[in-house]
């Protein structure tokens, strides 16, 4: 006897076409969402990367324009200018103006020669605490102006410039150095100190660039130092 039986062929192609369907999406939407993640990580870490590097730059611009503040100073020697310090007139100290001053702003333009902030900061070595300080009474922020030059400059009212997620100081830390009777400088060990002693001269600073910068809700700071001295004297 022979008996005859529907044929399921057919149901069990289109159950199995179903099924590779499901697995050919799944597989294709996991390509696409890694394919996503790594370019966004690509696009955050270039981001990342150019933030990093503007920092740098803005830094060493401070620590240059500390450096041209000095050879200022020794220009107007050169030139026997005069500045009035405790009643009495003397030529130009190489140190003269801001760079006596503890922690400053500095900018190629309106703060070409420094502006002193958080005057009498009781604690000199606690830069970021002064940072904290100034940025909250907004001496600090960066600006960019329409040529992409950075200053703490906001512009005129009818040109504001655009506020950046960048910030700078710089702190200048003395260098001293022991001298004898006679005013000479036997003694070779430098100190770092906020104020040279009676028996010390400043032959030096220390000078400290800090940039800090917001990104995605994160605080990043950049630290360059960096030593001049009064090489001519």
């Amino acid at each position: 006897m022979i008996f005859f039986g529907k044929n399921n062929s057919s149901g069990r192609q289109e159950a199995f076409t179903l099924v590779e369907l499901i697995i050919t999406i799944a597989v294709f939407t996991i390509g696409i969402m890694a394919a996503f993640t790594l370019a966004l990580a690509n696009f955050n870490e270039n981001r990342s990367n150019r933030d990093r590097i503007i920092a740098a730059n803005l830094a060493r611009e401070a620590l240059e324009i500390v450096r041209n503040i000095r050879d200022s100073n020794w220009l107007a020697a050169d030139s026997n200018q005069t500045v009035e310090i405790g009643g009495e007139d003397f030529i130009v100290p190489w140190n003269y103006g801001a760079l006596n001053k503890l922690f400053l702003v500095v900018d190629y333009d309106i703060y070409s020669r420094g502006s002193e902030i958080c005057q009498g900061f009781p604690d000199p070595g606690n830069i970021l605490a002064c940072f904290n300080q100034c940025k909250g009474q907004n001496e600090c922020p960066l600006f960019i102006d329409q040529n992409g030059f950075y200053s703490h400059d906001l512009g005129s009212p009818g040109s504001l410039n655009a506020r950046t997620n960048f910030s700078r100081l710089v702190r200048l830390m003395p260098i001293c150095l022991e001298r004898d009777w006679d005013g000479n400088l036997p003694f070779p060990e430098e100190i770092e100190r906020e104020e040279c002693q009676s028996d010390e001269v400043v032959i030096g600073l220390r000078v400290t660039a800090v940039v800090d910068w917001s990104r995605a809700g994160k605080e990043y700071n950049l630290e360059l130092n960096d030593r001049i001295y009064n090489w001519r004297r």
